[in-house]
Parts: C-alpha cells; structure tokens; sequence
C-alpha cells in the first residue's frame, strides 16, 4: 500500500508539474507568436481584431482572462478571473515607430491553477486503482517466482528431515529438481 501511495504521489505530482510547465508555455506562446499581430491590431485601434484575437487566445488550456490596457486603463478584454490561485504574467505591447521602440500598452494574462488542481484531484482515484493494480502484478509475480525457486525446495527439504529416523541413521541424499 505505502509503495501505491507512494508511486501515485509521484505521478500526479509529475502531472502537477507539466501542467504547470503547459501555463508557462501557453504564456511563452502569447509573447512570442501572438503578440506581434496583436500590437499591430492595438496600434491601428482594430476593436473587432483585438477582441477575436482575444478571444482565441483564451482557448490555450487554462487561460482564464486576457486584458489589455492603454495607457494604463483597460482597453479590451475576454474571459474572467474567478479563480483564487493563479499565475499571472503582463506582457508589455512594444511597436517600432521611426525607428523608436515604443510602448503602447500591455497584455495581462491570467492563468488557473486551481483549474490544474482540479484536474489532478479528479486523476487521484484512477490513477491509485491503477497503481494498486500494478503493485499487486508485481508482487503476485514476485510470490510465484519465489514459490517456484525456493519454496518448494524448502518444502522437499522438511519432507526428507522429517522422514529421517534419529535413531537409524541411512545415509540417504536430499534430491532437488533444479
């Protein structure tokens, strides 16, 4: 039972962490690949392109509010933020402008953690049956690998030990099937 506990904890712990690590890259995705057409649509003042942009990008796995401010005010936003443990990252909007780099507003992006929790707790009872069904393969294949290699022997060995008579001594030999 300790070893299932044990195997369970470490994977979902596992799980925890690479759903963590999807957040960050989900985060990562937004700098890199989206914020590039989404400055762009900022900067003209595109409403509709802004919020359809918006609004895909709050379809990556656990993104919950996406917002971007202007001059320090929010501007557009999807989504909303009801969860009580988060990650949040703010992407500053940067666009180059007669060869000046200026900043035009932000993006402000909200993930869930609780959403992963959630997810774990929900694996937690399938991922312990699964466990326990294997820790107990293991260990039936264990019992008959050591019932076929020594018990058995032990058990020939006690036959001949008890069929021996102390008081007439025969000099017989113990034969074991190897």
């Amino acid at each position: 039972m300790t070893i299932t506990a044990i195997i369970t904890a470490l994977e979902l712990h596992a799980r925890y962490r690479h759903d963590l690590g999807q957040i960050d890259r989900s985060i990562e995705f937004i700098g890199k690949s989206s914020l590039p057409s989404l400055t762009d649509s900022v900067w003209v003042s595109d409403q509709e392109q802004v919020q359809t942009q918006l609004d895909g990008l709050l379809r990556l796995p656990d993104i919950e509010f996406l917002g971007i401010s202007v001059d320090g005010r929010p501007r557009w936003s999807a989504g909303e933020a009801v969860s009580h443990r988060v990650v949040t990252a703010e992407v500053p909007l940067v666009r180059e402008h007669r060869g000046q780099s200026l900043t035009i507003g932000s993006v402000k992006v909200v993930a869930s953690v609780d959403r992963v929790l959630a997810r774990v707790w929900d694996e937690l009872l399938m991922v312990l049956i699964g466990n326990a069904v294997k820790t107990l393969m293991v260990a039936g294949f264990m019992l008959l690998v050591f019932q076929y290699l020594v018990t058995r022997h032990l058990t020939r060995i006690a036959a001949f030990v008890r069929r021996i008579d102390p008081a007439d001594p025969r000099g017989e030999e113990v034969e074991l099937d190897r």
